[in-house]
């Protein structure tokens, strides 16, 4: 392999921005003609691409970073099946919650098995209020495109940001791996017709971003009051946007409820750990 194509391939900024955005903006180009929710699949499969340039994809020993990557896959399979099965979606929010604490006692069961009294329910409480929130969320803004894509972008890049900060290269670039695929969609979105998100796109997304941010506090050293504020971003993307206004406005208007979020969430994390060393 010619040294140029290496040292990009092995890039950071390459594996964890500019890759998974080409690549979903492709393939969401790609799949967008298939109509219904398949376009969002684009986000689940360019950042698992960029996933693929990071570290060897396999599930073989199951560390807590595997353990990620493969609820995300599956939560994947789980997104085609509920946008393409009909059934009562009532109370698809409380079942997607409690597979967010399951996925998140999991991930972290090596730590919170060694965890006793105030300290363990603390520790386990948190993820499943945390990950829980967000996993329910993803049904709760299906039927919310721009909302819905902006909400992933802006979860992907704050996580990403605090995480990183909280010295976890890896978890972080995953993470902001995440948004900018959710941004390449943001993109399409704004550009062309309609992109309907669905669980395709919002299930493995979000749940991608809240284990990943999760494992970045009980794993590394992400200070534990900047995940309340990244739980408020899909809160903050559903405020009120005038539907006849421009696609450009709206997203704008999006935009500026999010951005304050995910700027004092990485800030937060600066403040209290520093500049990460890559």
């Amino acid at each position: 392999m010619p040294a140029f194509l290496e040292g990009l391939l092995t890039n950071p900024a390459f594996q964890s921005g500019i890759l998974p955005f080409g690549v979903a903006l492709i393939a969401g180009l790609l799949l967008r003609p298939l109509g219904g929710y398949w376009a969002g699949l684009a986000i689940t499969i360019a950042v698992y691409a960029a996933i693929s340039l990071m570290i060897d994809i396999k599930w073989s020993p199951l560390t807590s970073t595997r353990k990620i990557l493969l609820i995300g896959a599956i939560a994947a399979v789980v997104g085609i099946l509920l946008d393409h099965v009909s059934f009562a979606r009532r109370y698809l929010p409380a079942l997607l919650f409690l597979s967010g604490a399951v996925a998140v006692t999991w991930v972290i069961w090596p730590v919170l098995a060694r965890q006793e009294g105030a300290e363990m329910w603390l520790l386990a409480g948190g993820g499943v209020a945390y990950v829980g929130w967000l996993a329910a969320s993803a049904e709760i803004l299906r039927h919310r495109p721009l909302p819905g894509l902006v909400t992933l972008a802006a979860l992907g890049f704050g996580t990403g940001g605090v995480v990183l900060f909280g010295a976890s290269a890896l978890l972080g670039q995953m993470a902001l791996a995440t948004g900018a695929a959710a941004a390449a969609c943001v993109l399409l979105g704004v550009l062309g017709r309609t992109f309907k998100v669905g669980s395709i796109a919002l299930l493995p997304g979000m749940l991608l971003s809240a284990l990943l941010g999760y494992a970045g506090l009980v794993y590394a050293r992400a200070p534990w009051y900047t995940l309340p504020v990244l739980a408020v971003i899909p809160l903050a993307a559903r405020l009120p946007v005038p539907a006849d206004k421009s696609k450009w406005l709206r997203l704008a208007l999006i935009v500026a409820a999010v951005a304050p979020l995910v700027m004092t969430a990485v800030a937060a994390a600066w403040w209290a750990e520093g500049a990460p060393g890559l």
